[in-house]
């Protein structure tokens, strides 16, 4: 078959059927593919595991375990000014057996902020009752949840593509650093994930063959999707509006079936929590003002964190390769816009409505949703499939060009997904001061841990020896440290326990490179420090 044939037939319109074109355009071996693919995701078991009780079990999977633990914040705030050791403030986070599983969902509706969405919860805390609540432990169910996206990807992008197509995005999303972040994470978005690409495949099948029981699966699996993630609701809209926009009468019936369907099946959670389980709740990413030509770069950076992450500062080098990347996936998403069926298109048509619909959210209302890539996680894949299904058109043409992309590509991602694996914690997980202090307080026998927040205190308690005394304070509920204690490391970001302990005494600093932390030290022979002072 000439070359000239080929190119068209990879472009050909997508009134063509998909079979045709497979059978048409069947020039490139797939066994090494499939060897690439199984090869990776093997990498990515690995990858995904090393370490995983050591890294640092940050506050965001703190609130994880709190929540399935079925305590409220008011029940950890009766142990606030009582000094105890690291393993008593971990058994606080046991799963009772005595509490019933509904108080999770009590839990989600009177949190301060009830932004979460209850379905990983419930999976998170069997879980827990079933295997204990490590970090380690608690982190694999995200794990097998992220294991699980690699079939769900394949099936996803045979049906936009075709089995080469499907079997290099797979490679792709087994190598990529972001999936790799959020296995490893205690946290819905592995979980997430999933039912996303689940409701893609049902999307395109109810498309595909236009009967009411696919249209009612996937108004199911939405409604899974909205309540693994509230964010979801965006995509179901987007879904809905991309069909509608056939004009269509079988498609917008059916569209309005699987509405309807997924109004049904979350019907028992609104009634259950009531308006309040959507508030979406106070977050400096959220709610803040944005400078729209700094939105945009960021919105650069994180999407090229797919392919490359590899923790550094931004760097004229890093911006030009964030750049490069970020125009290459978007060129692949137009070229893989062309190439797809008609039902691939509609799917592709709803990412681009969720996409401009979180923008909109953060231009109208503030915030910046939109370079929070965790927001992108129903997108993010067809991303990669995009990319995948060029790369392959690129080795049907030019195996040798293709394969060097493939190579980059893979390379990228192997390394960065080695950086991620050995690294104790991430720029998307919080500071790292946490480890630091831990660190010191493990290194001085008396030393002891004062902090104003449950979250804090618990993320600490993981980190130190069991005799390691921790306390977690108020204004109202404040204790002084016992007389054996002659070190305090505090974290006051409200600002009233450094005076209370000066008042008594105690000489207060701050430590190089840690703002919000104080080192005090018992010394009563010298006047109580009127400031602070670095040391």
């Amino acid at each position: 078959m000439a070359a000239g044939s080929i190119l068209v037939d990879n472009f050909a319109p997508p009134d063509v059927s998909v079979e045709q074109v497979h059978r048409a355009n069947r020039v490139v071996e797939t066994k090494w593919l499939i060897s690439a693919a199984l090869a990776l995701v093997a990498f990515a078991v690995c990858c995904r595991l090393y370490h995983l009780d050591t890294k640092l079990f940050w506050c965001d999977e703190e609130i994880t375990s709190m929540l399935c633990s079925s305590k409220t914040s008011a029940q950890f705030k009766d142990y606030s000014g009582k000094p105890m050791i690291a393993a008593s403030w971990r058994q606080l986070e046991q799963v009772s057996s005595s509490a019933p599983t509904v108080e999770v969902l009590n839990n989600l509706i009177r949190r301060d902020h009830q932004d979460q969405a209850p379905i990983y919860y419930l999976f998170a805390r069997a879980w827990m009752q079933s295997f204990g609540h490590s970090s380690g432990t608690l982190r694999l169910l995200s794990i097998l949840f992220s294991l699980l996206a690699f079939p769900l990807v394949f099936v996803l992008a045979r049906q936009l593509f075709d089995t080469d197509a499907a079997w290099l995005s797979v490679a792709l999303i087994a190598c990529s650093p972001f999936h790799l972040l959020y296995a490893q994470e205690a946290r819905p978005y592995s979980m997430w994930l999933c039912a996303a690409l689940v409701s893609w495949i049902a999307f395109v099948r109810a498309h595909q063959s236009g009967k009411r029981e696919h249209w009612c699966a996937s108004g199911l699996v939405n409604a899974i999707a909205s309540l693994t993630h509230y964010s979801s609701f965006i995509a179901v809209a987007a879904m809905a509006a991309s069909t509608f926009l056939t004009r269509r009468r079988p498609l917008v019936l059916g569209g309005a079936l699987s509405i309807v369907f997924t109004g049904l099946f979350i019907s028992p959670w609104i009634v259950w929590g009531g308006p309040g389980c959507f508030n979406s709740g106070h977050h400096f990413w959220l709610d803040s003002p944005i400078d729209p030509r700094c939105y945009a770069f960021a919105c650069i950076e994180h999407a090229a964190k797919l392919f490359l992450d590899v923790n550094c500062q931004p760097s004229v080098f890093l911006k030009a390769t964030d750049s490069l990347l970020f125009l290459s996936a978007a060129t692949c998403s137009v070229v893989g816009y062309r190439q797809t069926t008609e039902q691939g298109r509609l799917v592709m048509q709803a990412a681009v409505l969720y996409a401009i619909a979180i923008a909109l959210f953060d231009l109208v209302c503030g915030g910046r949703r939109l370079t929070v890539m965790r927001y992108m996680t129903p997108v993010l894949p067809l991303v990669q499939i995009c990319v995948a299904a060029c790369v392959v058109a690129v080795l049907r043409q030019r195996p040798r060009l293709g394969l060097l992309v493939s190579a980059l590509l893979i390379a990228s991602g192997v390394a960065s997904c080695l950086v991620i694996a050995s690294a104790s914690t991430w720029w998307s997980k919080g500071a790292e001061w946490p480890l630091r202090v831990a660190r010191l307080l493990n290194d001085n026998e008396r030393s002891m841990w004062i902090g104003y927040a449950d979250v804090e205190t618990l993320e600490m308690s993981r980190l130190v020896h069991d005799s390691v005394l921790l306390e977690r304070v108020t204004p109202e509920r404040f204790s002084l440290p016992p007389p054996s204690i002659d070190t305090v490391f505090v974290f006051d970001r409200k600002g009233f326990v450094a005076p209370r302990l000066s008042a008594q005494g105690w000489l207060y600093n701050r430590i190089d490179g840690i703002d919000d932390i104080l080192k005090l030290r018992r010394n009563a022979g010298l006047q109580p420090a009127a400031s602070a002072r670095r040391l």
